[in-house]
């Protein structure tokens, strides 16, 4: 009987070494806190990653609208130079007719004037589309390069 007391005493004595230890692995805090660790580098490596594609994205924002802002300057030079040929135009034509206005009061008065005709003709030659007298004044202005 003493042998069975005492390999109760071992048994149970070895149990309690062996729950120990098992309780000791499922509640230590090394465990607990790895597992905290990798949760945390999971989150920070899905938080580094959306950062490099919001500063991606931003980038690809940025130079859309250096490429809009370039295209709109562009746009905005073209309709200044073409507002500066319809202004000069309009100059032209209101130059050429108080020009003719005084050519025929000269004409009246001078036996002389008919020396000025060619003047008067190209006058009268201009249309009413100031886009078609730019381009025939600079054929004109070509030729007359050649002639040279």
């Amino acid at each position: 009987m003493i042998y069975l007391v005492a390999g109760i005493c071992i048994f149970n004595i070895v149990m309690w070494i062996v729950f120990g230890l098992k309780f000791k692995k499922i509640f230590s805090p090394d465990g607990m806190l790895d597992k905290a660790r990798n949760g945390m580098n999971g989150l920070l490596r899905s938080m580094q990653k959306n950062t490099v594609d919001n500063i991606n994205l931003v980038n690809e924002t940025i130079q859309k609208l250096k490429q809009t802002q370039i295209e709109a300057e562009r746009k905005v030079e073209l309709l200044n130079k073409k507002l500066e040929l319809l202004q000069n135009e309009v100059n032209m034509k209101q130059f050429n007719q108080a020009f003719s206005s005084k050519m025929r009061e000269y004409k009246i008065s001078n036996p002389y004037a008919e020396a000025f005709k060619p003047v008067e003709d190209i006058q009268n030659k201009l249309s009413d589309n100031p886009e078609q007298d730019i381009i025939k004044a600079e054929i004109l202005d070509k030729n007359y390069d050649k002639d040279k």
